[in-house]
């Protein structure tokens, strides 16, 4: 393919314009934001469900609470669980499993502590007495919610949810897919601007790529690349000092691209030593450096399309029997779906730890095996109750 076809994607992961707005006392960020948009959106596919159903409106609010709650309670302890078990066994350390700032989730945990919460939505009601410090747990199952009805109809959201999550993902430049020279290939280019945000009068870069040919080894694409990186001032005596603190830090990076490695998944300098120019555009200070980046699978991209496709077809599903729409059937699909194109995914993406590649498979897709299974049971007791509710009738 023509290389000059590659994308190169370099977002803000940070809401700027909220940033400016605060004078930079706010920095909220699109993937917080795309996070909690899943849950509100949810809220109103939900009510449009239970105004349907005829089901107690006053009920959402619980429903909403318990998804809130399982989803990054679960999320969080799955990514320590399963990425990070050092963390979770060793007493010492678990003091960060409530470090969520330093990222960290798992959709596999999450999906385990829905599930285990919507069961409690439905079978128990938590009463909490302000006045009195108490809290009250009675089983009282909740009439037409039973479990499968409401697994059913969460998971129209849940896979909306999921299709948000990724795209904020794919703004943060995050959970990567591998090296490619693929038509769909993007280069994540933000990685140098992390790595030089925190130095003074530092403002932003700009990439472009060259008209010369790639370059490539051992089966990896390495595109030719000009940044250029902006400072504030334009003051001549201020740019020889700035072009040289600026290549020996692109030197550094790559010296020792062991210890920054979202550098070395994304750049290369091929061990060549970088060279730059400086000059003044307007009132700028401008250091200009030739790199190669490197196209990889956007594998958050592939996720969130076929979660959304995913949504879609379970919204219709449901929309064409409504109340009567088998139970377990929606769950069953879900589970079956989702988790097969996560088990297909995984093959394009980079390995979250190290110890993934000692295994047959990685993580996410021996995490991915069992909700498969499970998707495949619930959808024959689906079939078999249909069947025994067509013979009563």
């Amino acid at each position: 393919m023509d290389f000059l076809t590659y994308i190169i994607w370099d977002a803000n992961p940070e809401i700027s314009f909220i940033t400016y707005l605060s004078g930079d006392r706010l920095h909220p960020r699109w993937y917080g934001f795309l996070f909690a948009l899943g849950f509100f959106i949810g809220q109103y596919i939900l009510a449009w469900i239970f105004k349907v159903e005829k089901k107690p409106e006053r009920d959402l609010d619980t429903l909403l609470l318990h998804m809130i709650i399982s989803t990054v309670i679960g999320a969080r302890l799955g990514h320590v669980l399963f990425y990070e078990p050092d963390t979770f066994f060793n007493a010492a350390n678990w003091h960060r499993i409530f470090y969520v700032w330093e990222g960290g989730l798992a959709s596999h945990g999450a999906a385990i502590a829905i599930l285990i919460a919507l069961y409690i939505y439905s079978n128990y009601q938590i009463l909490i007495s302000f006045s009195k410090y108490s809290i009250n747990i009675k089983k009282i199952a909740r009439p037409g919610q039973s479990f499968l009805w409401v697994t059913d109809r969460i998971v129209i959201a849940v896979a909306l949810g999921g299709a948000l999550i990724r795209f904020g993902n794919f703004v943060n430049s995050e959970i990567v897919g591998k090296p490619s020279n693929a038509p769909t290939a993007v280069i994540f280019a933000n990685a140098i601007d992390q790595n030089f945000s925190n130095i003074k009068d530092f403002l932003h870069t700009s990439k472009t790529v060259l008209d010369t040919e790639p370059t490539i080894e051992k089966g990896v694409t390495y595109i030719p690349m000009k940044i250029k990186f902006y400072f504030k001032g334009g003051v001549n005596s201020k740019i020889d000092t700035l072009q040289q603190y600026t290549e020996n830090r692109l030197n550094g990076l790559f010296a020792h691209s062991e210890y920054f490695e979202e550098i070395e998944n994304h750049y290369s300098s091929l061990d060549k030593l970088i060279k730059s120019k400086a000059y003044t555009e307007g009132n700028f200070n401008v250091i200009e450096a030739e790199l190669y980046g490197i196209p990889c699978h956007p594998a958050q991209l592939y996720e969130a399309i076929y979660c959304l496709l995913l949504c879609a077809f379970l919204l219709w599903l449901y929309n064409r029997k409504r109340e009567k729409t088998p139970e377990g059937l929606l769950l069953g699909l879900f589970l079956i779906i989702l988790f097969t194109l996560r088990f297909i995914d995984e093959f394009f993406k980079v390995n979250q730890v190290d110890f993934e590649s000692k295994l047959p498979f990685n993580m996410g897709q021996i995490l991915s095996i069992p909700a498969i299974l499970l998707g495949l049971y619930i959808l024959y007791l689906s079939q078999k109750n249909k069947e025994k509710n067509t013979q009563k009738s």
